[in-house]
């Protein structure tokens, strides 16, 4: 891009280990996790930012909103998203123009997966595809050649509260036993980060219920990185057989990556 990232000291880089999990489980191009501490960005400045990185289209969507903390987290998703299609392009399509952020608009469709697009509709390179999340004060992002999804949450008490709603007994004494954290709302957060996480990537082909899919193994790649491996119960559909999930602590959020 032709401009200055004016965010590179608050993007936190992802460890060499998560990183290398990530593209070795997905075996597809993808750009670095782009996660962006929402602090960045101040209100008296957002005008600018919104020049610098939104198009036409997409500030219109932005000042529609009445929430000073909405506008905040989908700005921040955008800026995530626009960093990784620049990292995607700069790594994966060398020799390919890259279209600065306000040519890019991150569109929906109609199920609310996003997708980029520029030159006033044109799909961005057939591709790639994005994920986009943001949960408390950070939001996340990731780009690859083929679907994926990422997640990240907060813990709170509120996951305690909803549990049954996504962790079964067994899937609670696995991380339990694995995962050692003091606090157990953590083993909540990364369990719900990697569930929404294939959920998201999945999510072209068939959505699966968080209670369809089924923490079986949990395993140790790095010193605060695991792989989630979940395998899909119930019917029969075109799924892999075992979905994994790359999972990693960040300060009091838990974070999934899947490439499938």
């Amino acid at each position: 891009m032709s401009y200055t990232n004016p965010f590179s000291s608050h993007t936190i880089k992802a460890s060499a280990t998560i990183l290398a999990y990530i593209k070795a489980a997905g075996r597809q191009a993808c750009s670095d996790p782009v996660l962006l501490d929402l602090s960045a960005l101040e209100a008296d400045l957002n005008e600018m930012h919104c020049n610098a990185w939104l198009s036409e289209q997409e500030r219109g969507l932005y000042h529609r909103f009445k929430l000073e903390k909405r506008k905040k987290e989908w700005l921040a998703g955008r800026i995530c998203a626009k960093i990784a299609l620049e990292n995607y392009f700069l790594t994966h399509c060398r020799g390919q123009k890259i279209p600065a952020g306000p040519e890019v608009t991150i569109a929906a469709s109609k199920s609310g997966r996003p997708f980029a697009t520029w030159n006033g509709g044109e799909r961005l390179h057939q591709g790639p595809d994005i994920s986009i999340s943001h949960s408390g004060n950070l939001a996340l992002a990731l780009a690859a050649q083929t679907c994926c999804g990422v997640d990240i949450q907060k813990t709170t008490d509120t996951l305690v509260r909803v549990k049954e709603r996504f962790c079964t007994t067994p899937e609670e004494r696995l991380l339990l036993s694995t995962v050692q954290k003091i606090d157990p709302r953590i083993h909540l957060a990364l369990l719900w980060a990697a569930k929404e996480a294939a959920q998201k990537a999945l999510s072209l082909s068939v959505m699966p219920g968080f209670l369809d899919l089924v923490l079986v193994r949990i395993e140790q790649i790095g010193h605060k990185e695991l792989l989630f491996i979940f395998r899909r119960q119930g019917r029969q559909t075109p799924l892999p057989s075992e979905i994994l999930v790359v999972t990693t602590c960040y300060q009091t959020y838990g974070l999934g990556i899947c490439i499938p």
